[in-house]
């Protein structure tokens, strides 16, 4: 006997009649129906019994065919209404969770900008950035000039056959800079100092290997950097009429180490602007933008310059990819277009814009070494005239005698 032909746990009585009659044709006769029948029910029914009693299922199935049909339709609208339902629900609690990192992100930054503005102010009590005596001779109208200051890796520590750096090292070539960049702006009388910071001025902690290489926590190096860039800028504004600082973010200070999971306009470095501007508000020759975006535009001489850190573009195709992006926006064609990220100097004229890549003040750390990439610590400073544009390009060394 076939299993299929037994009766089934909690099947009832009419419900096994119905499925073996439907299944007669495997079994047999109705003979051989009510034998299998009486069996399992306990009855001694006559086949006639049995094949009547099918006879009228199948007829009152019939008669309701349609009101059965019905209610499966509905069944099934409730089930997809209900699915939509669990949906939504679903919807919201993730729209939920979503919203609450962004308020918990937003706090945590509000929170830091907070502490770092009282850090600032604090710090405005006891050494104040206070205007300096202007420098130098009387300065010739029209002469700009731009300071690119980018890949200072603050905390990076390395010791390789081409470059040992670490902070004090790193704070001895800022005051080359520093003296470097005042030699130049006086011997070019020079009244306007645009002042482009690019990015990655901390070493931060993006992977295993950068934070083995720091020698401060993140936040530390954030902080520190920020000050020696404020006095930097405080010292050299000395040499000139009006300094105007704009800044972008790097790649190291990202606030996700997952570089796949990290949004690039999530980093940490748009807190530099607002320390610089807390501790310099008190010199009204200097004037620090608030805003840290991708891309940084500026008019210096009659001439278009659009920056960016450069951790995602090729100094072969960045000119031309800003040129087309920015252009429309601006109302006139770029003219340089500067990035830093790759610690080398170069440069190229495609399609009338001039591409530069500025060199880093931390120079060759050992991943490069590793790879036989080399570079000297240096920092990008050009000067511009009215009415003729970029006149002298300096790449300001800043290597230990």
């Amino acid at each position: 006997m076939k299993t299929d032909w037994l009766r089934k746990e909690d099947e009832s009585e009419y419900a096994y009649i119905y499925r073996i009659g439907n299944i007669k044709e495997q079994i047999g006769s109705w003979q051989d129906v009510a034998d299998l029948l009486n069996y399992q029910l306990g009855y001694q029914y006559t086949e006639s019994k049995y094949r009547k009693d099918y006879a009228a299922f199948c007829k009152l199935f019939e008669a309701n065919r349609d009101k059965l049909t019905d209610n499966s339709v509905q069944l099934h609208e409730i089930e997809q209404r209900e699915l939509e339902l669990r949906k939504e629900q679903r919807k919201f609690y993730d729209q939920r969770q979503a919203l609450t990192r962004v308020v918990n992100a937003k706090a945590r930054e509000e929170s830091l900008h907070e502490c770092i503005i009282r850090s600032a102010e604090q710090l405005n009590m006891s050494k104040p950035l206070v205007p300096l005596s202007r420098a130098g001779e009387v300065h010739r109208l029209g002469t700009e000039a731009l300071l690119v200051l980018t890949d200072w890796h603050y905390g990076m520590v390395c010791d390789n056959p081409f470059n040992s750096y670490n902070p004090e090292v790193c704070a001895q070539r800022v005051r080359r800079l520093v003296d470097e960049t005042v030699e130049r702006l006086l011997m070019h009388q020079v009244t306007d100092l645009h002042i482009h910071l690019l990015g990655d001025f901390a070493h931060g902690a993006i992977h295993p290997t950068v934070r083995l290489e720091s020698v401060e926590n993140t936040c530390d190096q954030l902080m520190r950097v920020s000050e020696i860039l404020a006095e930097a800028i405080h010292e050299i504004s000395a040499a000139v009429d009006r300094v105007d600082v704009f800044s972008t973010y790097g790649n190291h200070m990202r606030t996700v180490q997952n570089k796949k999971e990290s949004i690039h306009a999530d980093n940490m470095e748009k807190i530099i602007p607002w320390w610089l501007a807390t501790r310099l508000k008190d010199d009204d020759t200097i004037n620090v933008c608030p805003m840290c975006e991708e891309f940084i535009t500026d008019f210096i001489g009659g001439k278009t310059v659009v920056s960016t850190h450069g951790d995602l573009d090729t100094v072969r195709d960045f000119g031309v990819t800003a040129n087309m992006l920015l252009s429309r926006d601006l109302g006139t064609p770029v003219d340089i277009a500067i990035m830093g990220d790759k610690h080398h100097a170069e440069s190229l004229d495609r399609f009338g814009v001039d591409s530069m890549i500025a060199p880093a003040l931390c120079g060759s750390d050992n991943h490069a070494h590793g790879k036989r990439l080399y570079a000297k610590p240096s920092q990008l400073l050009m000067t511009f005239e009215q009415d003729y544009g970029r006149d002298a390009v300096y790449y300001l060394k800043l290597e230990e005698n």
